[in-house]
């Protein structure tokens, strides 16, 4: 029985594949250009940022502060702003980061 699997050929495969794989990912990401803020996404930034200033799950207007009240607010789920702040936080506040 002729045995000709060698390890060194095995992982040498797999560190081109890899590489390759990672080749076309940062390709895929700097190719395409980062979309500007729309919608309702304004609205969860500024509740992960004011969770990171520890004023609570807030959606601050200025209609919604009252006489320097900020009252929480329940329009939007809070899973989402938390992961927002955790990324913002982890990104030390870059935006196109997230």
């Amino acid at each position: 029985m002729n045995n000709n699997f060698s390890f060194k050929s095995y992982f040498f495969n797999i560190y081109i594949i890899l590489f390759i794989s990672l080749l076309i990912r940062i390709l895929f990401f700097t190719s395409y250009p980062i979309t500007p803020i729309s919608g309702d996404a304004g609205g969860y930034i500024n509740m992960a940022n004011n969770l990171l200033v520890g004023k609570g799950f807030v959606f601050q207007t200025s209609n919604e502060v009252k006489e320097g009240i900020i009252y929480p607010s329940i329009r939007r789920a809070p899973l989402y702003p938390l992961i927002i702040a955790l990324f913002n936080n982890i990104s030390s506040g870059n935006i196109d980061l997230l």
